[in-house]
């Protein structure tokens, strides 16, 4: 008989353990099926609200022309083969600056550069003589450019009107260089 209770005992729990399972997993799904109501019901809720999305309308667009000081024109300054004989090897690199200013101030610069031109390329050439070669293997020749907008800030110094730099930034464009014995 102990053996026939344990196994009616051993039943029912097992039944217990069985019927709870179903219940809860029905209860979940439930859960899961009102929360999705829910959110649907909110979601048309709001579009109620709000009004259904508007297209995107094209036809009044204007193009905003930036302010001549904010358009930047390329004045072609330096383009010549320069040397480097920093690292006991003479190095001939290929070379091109261009001088970035803004269209206001592009033809005050002009003039400066056709009165002064000859002694700022010599300044150039020799800042890119002297230059340490690891200088000149960065890719984008980062120190150069900032040793020669510091050169151009101190020779053309600052707009009257803006009070920017006449020189907005220099480009500096070259090879890997060439040994040449």
């Amino acid at each position: 008989m102990n053996t026939g209770r344990v196994n009616q005992m051993h039943n029912s729990e097992y039944d217990d353990n069985l019927d709870s399972r179903p219940t809860r997993r029905r209860w979940l799904a439930g859960a899961a099926i009102m929360t999705a109501v829910l959110e649907i019901a909110a979601a048309l809720g709001l579009m109620f609200l709000l009004g259904a999305p508007g297209g995107a309308v094209a036809d009044d667009l204007t193009l905003d022309q930036p302010a001549v000081e904010e358009v930047m024109i390329e004045i072609p300054f330096l383009d010549e083969r320069l040397q480097n004989r920093q690292s006991g090897l003479t190095r001939v690199y290929d070379v091109e600056v261009v001088i970035q200013a803004a269209a206001g101030d592009a033809t005050h610069l002009r003039e400066e550069l056709s009165r002064c031109g000859h002694e700022l390329r010599a300044e150039l050439v020799y800042g890119w003589r002297s230059a340490d070669p690891a200088h000149l293997d960065e890719p984008s020749l980062a120190t150069m450019a900032r040793r020669y907008e510091d050169l151009m800030l101190e020779r053309f110094g600052r707009s009257s009107i803006t009070g920017r730099p006449l020189v907005h930034r220099v480009i500096v464009i070259s090879g890997t260089g060439f040994p040449v014995e």
